[in-house]
C-alpha cells in the first residue's frame, strides 16, 4: 500500500488521519523533511517529531505519558493503544480501529506550526 502524506498541527489533541487501520496490522510513520519544526514549549523553543529526548519527559495530562515530550505520538482509535513514534516509528493495532496523531503535550493551545508524515500501513 503507497504511503499517505498527512499534515499534524501542534496545536491540537489527537488528530484523526482518516487512515483505517485492519486489525493486527502495524503502521509506519515517518517524518518527511526533518528541516520541519513546531512548537510545543515556547520556552523551549522549535522541535522536529522527536520532541525534547531524552530531557523532556511528558509528565500527567500528556497524550502519552513517560515519552518524549513535544515528540509525535499516534493511537489507534477506539483501542486506546499508544505509541511514540517520534520522527520514524510505528504502531501495531490490536484491533481495527482509526489513526490519529498527536503532538505530545499536556495543553495545546500555546503551541504552533505543523509538521508532514508518510504513513504506509502494512
Amino acid at each position: 500500500m503507497p504511503a499517505t502524506r498527512v499534515r499534524v498541527f501542534a496545536n491540537a489533541a489527537w488528530q484523526d488521519t482518516g487512515i483505517s487501520v485492519p486489525a493486527s496490522h502495524v503502521v509506519k510513520i515517518k517524518q518527511v523533511d526533518m528541516k520541519e519544526h513546531w512548537c510545543t514549549n515556547p520556552d523551549k523553543g522549535p522541535t522536529d517529531a522527536n520532541g525534547f529526548a531524552p530531557d523532556g519527559i511528558a509528565q500527567e495530562g500528556s497524550l502519552v505519558v513517560g515519552v518524549p515530550f513535544g515528540g509525535l505520538v499516534a493511537t489507534i482509535f477506539p483501542t486506546n493503544s499508544t505509541a511514540w513514534v517520534g520522527a520514524d516509528g510505528s504502531i501495531a493495532a490490536p484491533a481495527a480501529g482509526k489513526l490519529k496523531l498527536g503532538a505530545n503535550d499536556d495543553d495545546h493551545h500555546d503551541n504552533h506550526g505543523s509538521i508532514d508524515f508518510d504513513v504506509t500501513v502494512l
